[in-house]
């Protein structure tokens, strides 16, 4: 075994800093059970994870709740080593067949456990930004910094999630990289064009070798719908960035699901046969006051829509809607690809796309990859979003979580979950040092591994070798340039 127990698991809470307690989190621990056996059930062996691989799969995500990070060196400092950095390595490094059906069976024992029939999936992306100099790193590049208006160096994540009554859960993505050779001909050719210089003396377009953000979109999908064919999805919505043909038909063909998109107002639609700018149209048609269910709240809206050819889908005929929120001034234009829906009900489904961006919100915060050690190459990076998807999944397990979201009420939020899940920690360590046959000598052993968390480091602030007689002039150079002073 590549981790060995002593007489207690050690696990952490952060009240004021990380603290070890002696007991696994029980939640965790029934978490795991339930995800050990689905795994069982997807593995062509039948053979579920090894006693090792349950062990530490709890033990690393009840150390991401605390420490709100991937790390091997913390997750062994916070277990008052216990569990040695490099064992822990290991295991994410070296176990085979484990990480292959872990989050499709992990969404699985929450369908199961919350008993889930229908939902609705959304799609968005998100960058991670790294250093400048991150060559090593899988799937990096250059993006537009939102913020400063520059460019940084980024891993891009596209991730699906599903949306049912009372929770949302993610449930796959897919790291994005553009094609190099490719995007430098774009750049290029771009330039050439504004230069006037004819398409036959300009360089060909090489063939393009990384599937596109559609793509990756349209696949994640696409085996969702395989691995949950009794799961009745409802739609699918994404962002303007996925209202294009290359996204939709690869999943229409397959499967006859609602696809709820946004195009810009510069696209050109077919009315009558007539082309016709997207603008133009709803100049014609103003949009009409409507109350719409919005994310399960009344909500006035102004909107209007009509069933046209859109130019960008080869002509495809889409039900358009041109909707406004109350205080915006211009209109946003919705596609949906099932006609036979009403436009209140098209919108109403539109608005669940914002809990993608909640999602991405938690994970940034709370989950640990944005404060992840690195790891090279496509499956450390990969395991690594394994890993924080997972806690979210686990957050949703907790008794409290779990009773509000199976009586319909509302759910509690990341933050305020983990908070609470901590202070339990504390204070279920603090009740075993009460109870224990010899109190001191079990408060000596937590006092022990306490002062061990954050051992102290030298400083580089706080120099030593530094000689303050040196900063002064000296006499033979004063006598030398005295006349030029």
């Amino acid at each position: 075994m590549l981790i060995q127990l002593k007489d207690s698991d050690y696990f952490v809470c952060d009240v004021f800093n990380l603290i070890p307690i002696f007991n696994q989190l029980d939640f965790i621990r029934s978490y795991v059970s339930d995800l050990d056996e689905k795994v069982s059930g997807l593995s062509e062996n039948g053979k579920g994870m090894s006693g090792t691989q349950k062990l530490w799969l709890g033990f690393v995500i009840s150390a991401i709740i605390v420490s709100n990070k991937i790390c091997w060196a913390c997750f062994s400092r916070i277990s008052g080593e216990n569990f040695k950095a490099s064992c822990l390595l290991k295991m994410f490094v070296r176990t085979k067949g484990f990480w292959e059906h872990i989050l499709q069976a992990s969404t699985l024992a929450l369908l199961e456990k919350f008993n889930i029939t229908e939902a609705v999936l959304v799609l968005d992306d998100s960058d991670k930004l790294r250093s400048k100099s991150c060559r090593k790193l899988y799937a990096t590049h250059k993006v537009k910094a939102k913020n400063t208006g520059g460019y940084s160096v980024a891993q891009n994540i596209i991730f699906l999630v599903l949306v049912a009554k009372g929770i949302t859960i993610p449930v796959g993505f897919k790291f994005y990289e553009p094609d190099h050779r490719w995007s430098k001909w774009s750049a290029e050719d771009k330039k050439l064009r504004k230069q006037g210089v004819s398409k036959a003396h300009r360089p060909k377009e090489p063939e393009k070798k990384n599937k596109s953000k559609s793509q990756l979109a349209s696949e994640l999908v696409l085996e969702f719908f395989d691995n949950f064919p009794n799961l009745n999805i409802k739609a699918v919505c994404a962002d303007c960035l996925y209202g294009n043909k290359k996204f939709s038909s690869p999943i229409l063909v397959k499967h006859k699901v609602q696809i709820i998109s946004q195009i810009r107002s510069n696209q050109t639609v077919y009315l009558k046969n007539k082309a016709i700018g997207l603008s133009e149209l709803f100049r014609r048609y103003p949009g009409v006051k409507q109350n719409i269910n919005f994310r399960g709240e009344a909500k006035d809206v102004i909107m209007c829509g009509v069933r046209v050819g859109v130019k960008s889908y080869d002509g495809q005929k889409l039900f358009v809607i041109a909707l406004k929120y109350e205080g915006e001034d211009d209109y946003r234009y919705i596609t949906a690809t099932d006609l036979s829906w009403r436009s209140i009900d098209i919108v109403s489904a539109y608005s669940l796309r914002w809990l993608v961006e909640v999602f991405i919100q938690d994970w940034k915060g709370h989950m640990g990859f944005d404060r992840m050690a690195i790891h090279q190459g496509a499956k450390g990076s990969s395991r690594g979003v394994t890993l924080s998807l997972l806690v979210d999944h686990a957050l949703n397990t907790h008794p409290d979580q779990s009773a509000l979201i199976k009586s319909e009420s509302s759910a509690s939020t990341v933050g305020s979950l983990i908070d609470h899940v901590k202070v339990e920690a504390f204070l279920e360590s603090l009740m075993q040092v009460l109870t224990a046959d010899s109190p001191i000598e079990k408060y000596e052993e937590m006092a022990t591994a306490l002062r061990s968390v954050h051992s102290l480091r030298a400083s580089k602030k706080h120099l030593i070798n530094l000689d303050m007689n040196q900063f002064e002039g000296k006499e033979y150079l004063a006598k030398r340039y005295k006349i030029a002073a």
